[in-house]
């Protein structure tokens, strides 16, 4: 039985509508990354994820996001291309955002031990950012929970309690002076017999 032309103009529409929008569909990646310049050598400063999605995507400040790298996988055995290995790369907390861009900060890095080698194992540009995944992240959430960089908020803290406590020695021990004392005068004094 024939379909109805009306029914065919309704399903063609759908479809071209469908269709449309799924090949228009946002590709969000990070399409930028920015750290100050360190003015001490232990000062480490946050990097800045920067991504092509903002409030007119829903997103919101404090917003944690997983950011994944899609890599292109071939066999060079049979000399030909198979899938795209996708995995998660590391999280981000959204601390700016505008219209049409988001500003995120680093807040954990994949475990590498049960995820794939990579060539270079932190977030960068043109890795993919999967905004099923966000969600409101607490002040706990926010903290950075990478291993390396906990080891350099560690040591920039211990720098600087060494820095005060030198500083409180030699305050409690006043200026070193470089005139002689009175026991340099009595060692350089000979002793008469």
């Amino acid at each position: 039985m024939p379909m109805p032309a009306s029914l065919r103009t309704v399903l063609f529409t759908l479809f071209i509508t469908y269709a449309s929008t799924v090949a228009h569909a946002k590709s969000v990646i990070v399409f930028a990354e920015h750290r100050p310049i360190a003015m001490t050598n232990n000062e480490h400063p946050p990097k800045d994820i920067y991504i092509n999605a903002g409030s007119i995507d829903g997103l919101k400040v404090g917003e944690i996001l997983s950011i994944q790298r899609q890599q292109t996988l071939y066999d060079t055995y049979n000399n030909k291309a198979l899938n795209n290995l996708v995995f998660t790369v590391g999280k981000i907390r959204l601390i700016h955002v505008q219209h049409h861009l988001s500003v995120g900060r680093v807040v954990a890095l994949a475990n590498y031990e049960n995820s794939p080698a990579v060539d270079y194992d932190s977030i960068m540009i043109g890795d993919h950012v999967d905004l099923s995944t966000g969600h409101m992240g607490s002040a706990k959430t926010a903290a950075i929970s990478n291993p390396k960089v906990q080891k350099s908020v560690l040591a920039t803290a211990i720098a600087s309690l060494q820095a005060k406590t030198r500083a409180k020695r030699a305050k409690i021990k006043g200026p070193k002076s470089t005139s002689p004392t009175v026991a340099d005068a009595k060692a350089t004094v000979p002793i008469a017999p």
